[in-house]
């Protein structure tokens, strides 16, 4: 009885896999244009010959086409759109396509422009249909390039290192403890680096006890006290009862 039960249980599990192959559970999945990741499966669906799918923006309805009339190619700088026949187009103000436009994978100019957003960083030139923009460190913040660059006033991002950093070279103010004092020392020299070591290690020099001015201070002070007490002893073998009024006077003094 309990092996009929078994091939029973055994025979619903295997009809119901079966159910499972046969039932669509899929959700449907909609390919678009120009979707790029979409592109290899649109061309080989809808054209005999991959190559000559085109998805272009048609520019009398604002809206991407598909067919089959390509492929195309066209000069460094521009795009081809749709109107209503194949047409040249310019690059969107945000891109730029500096080698030949191809319709054969492609629908927009290839590359977006760099953004000079980064620390530092300005608009030297916003760049064109072929090239990127532009973007130079701004050295009235006290910028510079981390890197030399090919250019004297600004770099191109697409080439090359733009990243800019604060130029400690330029004006450094330090300002040290001596003593009572601080003291500042600023300086615009090229060579600030240099200078500003030579300035720290003349004023660690005060630091030594021979020159720091409170130590100074507090001896003068220690041996003018010794000095006067000295006068005091003598004066009361003396004049014993005049020189303790005048010691208990000058005493809190010190």
């Amino acid at each position: 009885m309990a092996d009929l039960q078994t091939r029973v249980m055994r025979s619903r599990f295997f009809v119901f896999i079966a159910g499972l192959q046969i039932v669509p559970f899929g959700i449907p999945y909609r390919l678009t244009c120009p979707q790029q990741s979409h592109w290899q499966i649109l061309s080989k669906h809808i054209c005999p010959h991959a190559r000559n799918y085109t998805c272009l923006l048609d520019i009398l309805i604002f809206e991407y086409r598909q067919n089959c009339k390509g492929p195309k190619i066209i000069a460094p700088g521009s795009k081809y759109i749709w109107q209503p026949n194949f047409n040249r187009g310019e690059c969107d103000e945000e891109r730029y396509q500096p080698f030949i436009f191809r319709t054969e994978g492609y629908t927009n100019c290839s590359f977006l422009k760099s953004r000079c957003y980064s620390e530092g960083q300005a608009t030297f030139s916003n760049g064109s249909a072929k090239t990127d923009r532009q973007c130079y460190c701004d050295s009235t913040r006290g910028y510079v390039f981390v890197s030399s660059t090919r250019h004297d006033k600004y770099c191109e991002p697409s080439e090359e290192d733009c990243s800019c950093h604060k130029n400690v070279t330029e004006s450094i103010t330090k300002t040290y403890k001596t003593g009572w004092h601080n003291v500042d020392y600023t300086t615009n020299l090229p060579s600030v680096q240099s200078e500003v070591m030579n300035n720290f290690s003349t004023v660690r020099d005060y630091d030594d006890h021979r020159y720091n001015i409170r130590r100074n201070e507090n001896e003068n002070t220690r041996n003018n006290a010794a000095l006067v007490v000295l006068v005091m002893l003598i004066l009361m073998f003396i004049i014993p009862y005049p020189s303790v009024v005048v010691f208990k006077k000058i005493w809190p003094r010190f």
